[in-house]
């Protein structure tokens, strides 16, 4: 063979490729691996991703679904104490007597309250534990009580209405508002008038205070929640339900409490001194 000719054949021979091993069956290997895994990666944080996105969805919706329940249930209290908070003294036998029957039926609230729950102060932060609308068991108060309201002017209405018959048959149709106390307990006796007295004062004060509970409620709630939601993963999604009531001057008279009861008038009736009686309606708020 021709030197010429060798050179064209180691030239030749020169352009096969080099039988590297761990290119021919290692790197296939680890690409793949590497590819799996790298796909595993983006897949699960990809699935935190949403997960987080749908969290701060539901929480959000829990919110304003309890802003909008509380609103509701603040609305139907002034919407009690709209019929008589303009009569109110300090009186009880007046105070009694002059709230009729009210009119109109507003549902019990049945809430889970365990589904706020994120709401929920960790041990390491105590300072978060002295945030009122964190704590379930006040809000599961809050809900209580308003379901007490309802049943005690449920149950007043069902006596105002024979005991009021009791008294205009007595005193004439408006004349009773001009008797003094001796006449009113003579003409209605002791047990019905007490029984009146009694469950006006427990609905009066307690609807006072949830009314000034449930603002509270509806001013600071949103407030509290903000930091513990993520609003900027989901801007646009929805907003926060707001509640403001500062500018409405009715809304700002009801939520004042009515004149304290003078519990001087009732001792002698109750048979129980001034503090004891003025205690049985003292909610603790």
């Amino acid at each position: 063979m021709s030197e010429e000719a060798e050179l064209i054949v180691k030239a030749i021979e020169s352009l096969r490729p080099e039988n590297i091993w761990y290119k021919d069956y290692l790197f296939p290997v680890v690409s793949s691996f590497l590819s799996a895994i790298l796909g595993a990666f983006v897949a699960y944080f990809t699935l935190q991703y949403q997960d987080k996105i749908k969290s701060e969805r539901e929480k959000l919706n829990i919110c304003n679904d309890w802003t909008l329940a509380i609103e509701g249930l603040f609305q139907s209290l002034v919407a009690f104490k709209g019929n008589y908070y303009e009569t109110m003294s300090r009186d009880p036998f007046q105070r009694a007597l002059s709230i009729s029957s009210i009119i109109g039926h507003s549902p019990p609230m049945d809430k889970n309250v365990a589904e706020l729950s994120f709401l929920v102060p960790t041990k390491d932060d105590p300072s978060s534990q002295e945030v009122k609308w964190r704590s379930l068991s006040r809000i599961n108060a809050l809900i209580s009580n308003y379901n007490l309201i309802l049943q005690l002017w449920e149950k007043r209405n069902s006596i105002e209405r024979g005991i009021r018959e009791k008294l205009i048959s007595t005193a004439g149709d408006n004349a009773y508002a001009d008797l003094n106390h001796k006449q009113i307990i003579d003409a209605l006796g002791e047990r019905d008038l007490v029984g009146l007295i009694d469950l006006t004062e427990k609905a009066v004060h307690l609807t006072d205070d949830i009314i000034i509970e449930s603002n509270s409620f509806l001013n600071d709630f949103t407030n509290t929640v903000k930091s513990l939601l993520n609003l900027k993963l989901i801007n646009k999604y929805g907003r926060l339900i707001t509640f403001e009531n500062q500018e409405n001057k009715f809304l700002q008279k009801l939520v004042k409490k009515c004149p304290e009861l003078d519990c001087s008038i009732l001792v002698n009736l109750y048979g129980a001194p001034e503090a004891v009686i003025k205690s049985k309606y003292d909610n603790g708020y």
